[in-house]
């Protein structure tokens, strides 16, 4: 994440989790949210724009989580969460700065 912003964006991760740990070991700041319903609701996405947040960082749920949870009986056929999942029609839009199977960081128009 750090090689692909910089110091100066302010971030919003999707699927970060709540201790936004991925913004403190990239020493990036920003703020974790679990989707992207906060950009359908207008007044929401006009408020994060306002507060200056330039990118979008949606992550795939890691190997080593996802191992965690499918070693449960019963559990063993749940998909690993990607970070396309996450994406809306109005995301799926914006200009793209970097892109993988493992994380997408989109622009925030």
């Amino acid at each position: 994440m750090s090689a692909h912003t910089t110091s100066e964006d302010k971030l919003v991760i999707i699927n970060g989790g709540w201790g936004g740990d991925e913004l403190t070991r990239a020493g990036r700041r920003g703020l974790s949210m679990w989707n992207a319903s906060a950009f359908e609701d207008r007044g929401k996405y006009a408020r994060l724009k306002q507060l200056g947040f330039n990118k979008l960082v949606i992550l795939s749920e890691s190997p080593y989580q996802n191992a965690m949870k499918i070693v449960n009986p019963g559990q063993t056929g749940i998909p690993r969460v990607m970070a396309k999942t996450f994406l809306t029609p109005l995301i799926e839009k914006w200009p793209v700065d970097y892109a993988t199977d493992e994380v997408i960081i989109k622009e925030i128009p």
